[in-house]
């Protein structure tokens, strides 16, 4: 990423990261100068954050469009999200790649001016993996798998840091969309059971029987 670090300052706020070098090569030979590669979807979230002190304010992470491709771009959010310095994450969902398999087969196919669209529009890194964390409930799932899943979601928001208050606030709606119920009744959920001071915000504790107690703060 040491050439990306050589940009003059206006053309590196916001780096979009690829797979593969190959996918670098191409994808500049087209004009995409900020645009760097993650290495065999690994990366350490500790470069992520040290990027923020190079004047990178937006990582727009667009990885491939395969089962590895997601399992990278979950990882990756999971960690660099808990640091409290680090540029803001967005994603290019896997699945917007239509057929190709990653960037550079995509630009081949539809042309560069359509990925900087979709680098354009990419989602917000938060809500992508709330999500992604829900991907397997269906609009008819059993009332105890929607609230086991906003279990989940709720106890890994509650780890993310007051920089990304927002990005929370986003989440919960998307978190409410994907389980069918109202958003103020899952914030209040979240805030009782997950985020009942600032320290449990930052370490939630552990609960014995999470879609239980869940149950019991919607209920309130």
């Amino acid at each position: 990423m040491s050439d990306v670090l050589s940009l003059p300052a206006c053309e590196r706020r916001e780096l979009v990261l690829v797979e593969g070098l190959v996918d670098v090569h191409h994808l500049r030979a087209k004009g995409v100068a900020n645009v760097a590669a993650i290495g065999s979807a690994r990366i350490k979230p500790e470069t992520l954050a040290r990027l923020s002190k190079h004047g990178i304010e937006t990582i727009t992470l667009a990885l491939d469009n395969d089962e590895s491709g997601r399992d990278a771009l979950a990882g990756v959010i999971d960690r660099a999200s808990r640091f409290e310095y680090a540029p803001a994450l967005r994603v290019v969902h896997p699945g917007e790649l239509g057929d190709a398999k990653d960037p550079d087969e995509y630009v081949r196919a539809h042309g560069v001016d359509r990925l900087r669209e979709l680098v354009r529009d990419a989602e917000c890194a938060v809500t992508w993996r709330t999500f992604d964390r829900m991907r397997h409930l269906q609009p008819d799932s059993p009332q105890r798998e929607r609230r086991a899943a906003l279990a989940d979601v709720g106890k890994w928001l509650g780890t993310l840091p007051p920089r990304l208050a927002l990005e929370v606030e986003d989440a919960i709606v998307a978190a409410s969309e994907r389980t069918g119920y109202d958003p103020q009744a899952v914030e209040r959920a979240f805030h009782a059971k997950f985020w009942a001071s600032d320290r449990e915000r930052r370490e939630p504790r552990r609960a014995l029987h999470p879609t239980r107690e869940l149950d019991r703060a919607i209920d309130r």
